[in-house]
């Protein structure tokens, strides 16, 4: 088993380069993690032409841009992004003062990014239920810290005043905490920051309340799934039925109680 990273690594346009060079690398199987919806679709064609399966974790590929799906393209559902961005919004919501209104900031990745899209679209969902809640914005940081770092920042120079940040990953939720950390030597308010896929800087962080909380998954679930169609694939047997891998919310109240 190999694996393999695209460099940069949050470049789209490398990832699609290098699957492109698996493709003729004589693989009988690769598992891929798209960055966005369209960007490995090249790549995917190409390992089609050769048979080679090619296996979506989190069926992130947009297939509407097949003229045909490719017979080798097993895409493979994990998490309910539109899930996790519900458990997110409602612990907001939950954590909020009782009938004063809230300005709400949501922090996007990738343009074109599954699990972007589908954690922002299912936190909306929650929000706009609610007549408390007031969208102040939807930014973009590219799932990146640096970004969030900067977007939040320029929110706070306009005087904007906000009471919580659901932030569709960790890393970007850890730049507006960096921002917080900052902006709370001149005002006592705290904000809310929620984000998703509890990674061990996240989990770090809501234990010392630098974040407050984080919707979290099975790695080692979606890992299984991916590697049980893979094995079946290349055994040439029909693949396994994929379970939906559940999340949950993590918070100080929570932490370190159960998932692997």
């Amino acid at each position: 088993m190999n694996f393999f990273w695209p460099l940069p690594g949050n470049d789209p346009s490398a990832q699609s380069n290098l699957l492109l060079k698996i493709a003729d690398a004589g693989f009988d199987a690769v598992i891929i993690n798209p960055m966005n919806g369209t960007n490995l679709l090249q790549g995917i064609l190409k390992a089609s032409e050769k048979r080679i399966p090619i296996l979506d974790v989190g069926a992130k590929t947009d297939q509407r841009h097949f003229e045909k799906v490719p017979h080798s393209y097993i895409p493979i559902p994990t998490v309910d992004f539109l899930e996790q961005g519900r458990l997110g919004a409602e612990y907001i919501i939950r954590n909020l003062e009782p009938g004063r209104l809230s300005n709400v900031v949501i922090l996007e990745g990738r343009p074109n990014s599954a699990q972007s899209i589908g954690r922002s679209n299912g936190a909306l969902r929650i929000f706009e239920g609610q007549p408390q809640i007031r969208i102040l914005a939807r930014a973009r940081a590219d799932y990146e810290r640096e970004k969030a770092f900067l977007a939040v920042k320029g929110l706070f120079e306009k005087g904007q005043t906000i009471d919580a940040f659901f932030c569709v990953n960790d890393l970007m939720a850890l730049g507006v905490a960096d921002v917080i950390a900052i902006e709370r030597r001149k005002t006592k308010r705290k904000p809310i920051i929620v984000g998703v896929d509890l990674i061990d800087a996240a989990r770090e962080a809501i234990r010392n309340g630098s974040i407050a909380a984080s919707v979290a998954f099975s790695r080692s679930e979606v890992a299984a799934s991916a590697l049980d169609t893979a094995a079946a694939m290349m055994e040439d047997e029909k693949p396994p039925s994929a379970s939906p891998v559940s999340s949950h919310l993590v918070s100080l109240q929570n932490l370190g109680k159960g998932m692997p």
